[in-house]
């Protein structure tokens, strides 16, 4: 019995850290190669891949076990869940430039 088996995630936040390595159908040569690009929990590959909905690109000889993955993981994983990180995220202010009243407008004494 592996890891995933003998403790199935119930609730979907508990999903986001379980570890790749742990799901049966997740073969080393393809962890490895997501491993490269620091992918190796369900919520890592989730926000690489914006809840799935792009693809996941690997090295050719790993491309159809990253496929059988994902779609495996599209049937098995909490729908709320997956929708959660398909959601538009805001744009990231650029560096330095931080969102809010600008400290140095006002009375200066």
């Amino acid at each position: 019995m592996s890891e995933f088996e003998s403790h199935r995630p119930e609730e979907s936040w508990e999903w986001e850290d379980v570890r790749l390595n742990t799901l049966d159908y997740a073969p080393g040569p393809l962890l490895e190669d997501l491993a490269e690009h620091h992918i190796d929990t369900v919520g890592a590959l989730l926000g690489a891949t914006r809840g799935l909905s792009a693809a996941l690109s690997v090295s050719d000889p790993n491309q159809e076990a990253a496929d059988t993955l994902v779609a495996k993981l599209i049937d098995t994983l909490p729908a709320e869940l997956v929708e959660r990180y398909r959601v538009a995220q805001p744009d990231i202010p650029p560096p330095g430039i931080l969102p809010g009243p600008d400290p140095l407008e006002g009375d200066h004494q």
